[in-house]
């Protein structure tokens, strides 16, 4: 099994910087391409702080772990869920899209 590490970092997202795409920055998702065409058995564990859009993760790879940025404890939690110690069973509490198009129209309130 290959287990492969992408997703956004305090340079692509933060507090008060919009992203005009929600696809994985760079050349993220041909890494994972190349990855997956080696290794049919790839996971993908996406650390970001906001959702991403990731339509071909999402019909090709087998797994998927959405483990957002973590805090000290999450290399742990990680390997537990990897190695089936944990069930994340997440329930997430907002909308993840599965296309820019679907974002609501920002409203100008300033």
């Amino acid at each position: 099994m290959a287990i492969v590490y992408v997703g956004t970092n305090s340079k692509t997202e933060s507090e008060g910087r919009d992203r005009t795409s929600l696809s994985l920055p760079g050349r993220q998702e041909d890494l994972v391409k190349a990855v997956r065409a080696a290794n049919p058995k790839t996971v993908v564990v996406l650390m970001n702080a906001g959702p991403l859009t990731v339509p071909w993760l999402n019909e090709n790879v087998p797994a998927i772990l959405e483990a957002w940025w973590t805090g000290v404890e999450g290399g742990d939690a990680i390997a537990d869920v990897l190695f089936g110690d944990a069930n994340p069973a997440g329930r997430l509490p907002h909308t993840v899209y599965a296309s820019e198009s679907q974002v609501p129209p920002r409203m100008n309130t300033m």
